[in-house]
């Protein structure tokens, strides 16, 4: 279970991944939602926090799946290569008798540039899967999206509840609790 109360699912995260690990931006969202919610020390901005943090989570996931969209591109067969390949196969075999020696000769320093591309689409597609899709993965936060918006929809509704704006439920709850330990007392 990842542990975004405590913090101990990002720390080890954030240690697993290095210095280089993630962006700027999203490691100081995360830092600053764990911050608040590890201290208990939620305030008008925890909110803010709560939020910025599942923006950043989102905005991580589109990258993954984008990433993800572009190696499935590179692995499927390409239209464009077959069609290459049927045209530059037309392009010399078509017609009675042997093409022309210049155009033969194009066709197949076309034909071997064709092989560079795939070649060269086939080598992207291994560095994404190698490099860059382990990469987004170990820098994205252990926390889901769904987990902040069922802590973000508990949120609203105990704001709501006590008649609230979502940021000023920590200020409301400070001043239930007053009002609790003042009635204890009389």
């Amino acid at each position: 279970r990842r542990q975004l109360v405590t913090g101990e699912g990002w720390a080890a995260n954030k240690s697993r991944r290095g210095r280089d690990g993630g962006d700027d931006a999203g490691d100081a969202a995360m830092d600053d939602a764990v911050r608040r919610f590890a201290s208990g020390a939620f305030d008008e901005h925890t909110y803010d926090a709560l939020l910025g943090l599942r923006a950043v989570l989102k905005t991580h996931d589109a990258r993954t799946a984008a990433a993800q969209d572009a190696l499935d591109a590179l692995r499927s067969p390409s239209d464009f290569l077959i069609n290459a390949r049927d045209g530059l196969y037309g392009c010399v075999a078509g017609g009675d008798g042997p093409p022309p020696a210049a155009a033969s000769a194009l066709a197949e320093r076309a034909h071997d540039l064709l092989n560079a591309a795939e070649d060269a689409a086939a080598a992207c597609a291994r560095h994404i899967e190698g490099e860059l899709l382990p990469h987004l993965d170990t820098s994205r936060p252990e926390v889901s999206a769904d987990e902040l918006d069922v802590l973000g929809a508990d949120w609203g509704t105990l704001a709501r509840k006590h008649g609230v704006a979502p940021e000023l439920l920590p200020a409301a709850l400070k001043t239930m609790r007053g009002d609790v330990d003042r009635e204890k007392m009389a």
